[in-house]
């Protein structure tokens, strides 16, 4: 009979290997910015779409269920509130980059 990890061990190794993909994306970034001209306005969005689906993924593979707060009604108390809130973020982003 083999014996799981505790929860105090699947935190750490969860951690270290969080570390380990920061340090290996931060050092794959540097090289496609220095090396093949890539932009921060193209990359940031790419890496955070990439890692949403494949967290996902993994949720929906484990068994989780990723998008059941989306369609349960009580989880978006304030519909009409959340989309202003949807619009206002990227009309305020658009506008800080042009004074850029």
């Amino acid at each position: 009979m083999t014996s799981s990890p505790t929860p105090m061990t699947r935190g750490y190794i969860m951690t270290l290997c969080g570390g380990l993909c920061c340090a290996i994306g931060g050092a794959c970034g540097q090289v496609m910015f220095r090396d093949c001209g890539v932009t921060s306005d193209w990359l940031v969005p790419i890496r955070l779409f990439t890692g949403g689906i494949i967290t996902l993924l993994i949720a929906a593979l484990t068994g989780g269920k990723p998008l059941e707060p989306v369609r349960c009604r009580d989880a978006w108390p304030d519909i009409p509130g959340f989309f202003l809130i949807l619009v206002t973020i990227p009309i305020m982003a658009i506008g800080k980059a042009k004074e850029a």
